[in-house]
C-alpha cells in the first residue's frame, strides 16, 4: 500500500492511501504544454521498492528507489467536460499497441486518488487491451469497461482542484501575487509626503472657513438694510392711513350739510 499525503484547499494535511486491489487509481498534473484537461489519470498495478547500484567515479553507491507501475488512462478529446459545460470528464485506457500504455511513475508525482465511475452505457470490452486474463486487470477479469467519468464531486477539496482554485493553481497564485503587490506599494508610501499632504489640507481647509465668515457678514449687512427698507414702508403705509381718516372727516361734513337743508 502506498500513502498519498497532500494539503487541501483550505491548508488542511490529508492523505489517501492507494492500494492496487481496492484504490488502484490516482491523478498527476498533465505533462502537455496546452492541455486540454489538467490531469493525467492511471492505474496503479504495483508498488515496488527496488535497490539500485550506481557505479560513478569508480565507487558502487547503492539507492532505493520507489516506483509505481501502471496502466494510463486518457482523457476522450471529442468529450467535452467541465463547469462551462456542466458534464463530467470522461477517461478511456490507452489502447495496448501504444508504446505509453503502461509505465513507471514516481510516486511523488502522485497528486491524489482519483474517484473514476464506470460509463456503463458504453458497456464492457476488448478495444484497449485483448480478450483474456492479465495482469493488468483486476480479480481474473476479461474485459474493461470502455470508459470511466471522473467523479469531481467526491469531496470538497477534489471539487476545489477542478474549479482551478485548489493549492498551486494559477488564479489561486494570480490572486496571491497581486495582493503581495498591493501590500507592498502601501508599505513602500513616503510618511514625510503624507505629513505635507495633511498640512495642506489643513491650510484649504482654515482659507474656506475664512471665506465663509466673510460672506455670512455681507449677508448681516444686507438683511440689515432689507429691515430698513421695510420700516420706511412701514411708515407710508401709516400715512395712507392718516389719509383715509381725512377723508372720513370730509363725508361727515356732508351728512352734516345735508341734514341742515332738510331741516329748512
Amino acid at each position: 500500500m502506498l500513502q498519498v499525503y497532500y494539503t487541501t484547499y483550505d491548508l488542511r494535511r490529508e492523505y489517501d492511501t492507494v492500494n492496487p486491489r481496492t484504490h488502484a487509481d490516482v491523478m498527476v498534473l498533465s505533462g502537455e504544454t496546452k492541455p486540454q484537461h489538467p490531469y493525467w489519470y492511471a492505474r496503479v498495478l504495483g508498488i515496488y521498492h527496488m535497490d539500485v547500484w550506481l557505479n560513478t567515479e569508480g565507487s558502487m553507491k547503492i539507492h532505493q528507489v520507489e516506483a509505481l507501475y501502471v496502466r494510463w488512462l486518457a482523457p476522450l478529446i471529442d468529450h467535452r467536460s467541465g463547469m462551462d459545460y456542466a458534464r463530467l470528464p470522461k477517461l478511456a485506457f490507452v489502447e495496448e499497441s501504444d508504446r505509453d500504455s503502461f509505465g513507471f511513475l514516481d510516486p511523488g508525482q502522485v497528486i491524489r486518488s482519483a474517484h473514476l465511475i464506470p460509463a456503463f452505457a458504453a458497456g464492457r470490452g476488448t478495444s484497449s487491451l485483448r480478450h483474456g486474463t492479465s495482469f493488468a486487470r483486476q480479480g481474473g477479469e476479461l474485459d474493461d469497461w470502455e470508459a470511466y467519468y471522473v467523479g469531481i464531486f467526491a469531496d470538497r477539496d477534489i471539487f476545489m482542484r477542478y474549479t482551478h482554485y485548489g493549492i498551486g493553481h494559477s488564479p489561486v497564485l494570480r490572486q496571491m501575487t497581486r495582493d503581495s503587490a498591493y501590500v507592498e506599494s502601501t508599505d513602500s508610501s513616503d510618511p514625510e509626503n503624507d505629513s505635507e499632504d495633511w498640512e495642506d489640507d489643513d491650510q484649504h481647509c482654515e482659507g474656506e472657513n475664512e471665506k465663509g465668515t466673510g460672506s455670512e457678514d455681507e449677508d448681516g449687512t444686507d438683511d440689515g438694510a432689507d429691515d430698513d427698507e421695510d420700516e420706511d414702508d412701514g411708515d407710508e403705509d401709516d400715512g395712507d392711513e392718516d389719509d383715509g381718516d381725512e377723508d372720513d372727516g370730509d363725508e361727515d361734513d356732508d351728512d352734516e350739510e345735508d341734514a341742515n337743508l332738510l331741516s329748512f
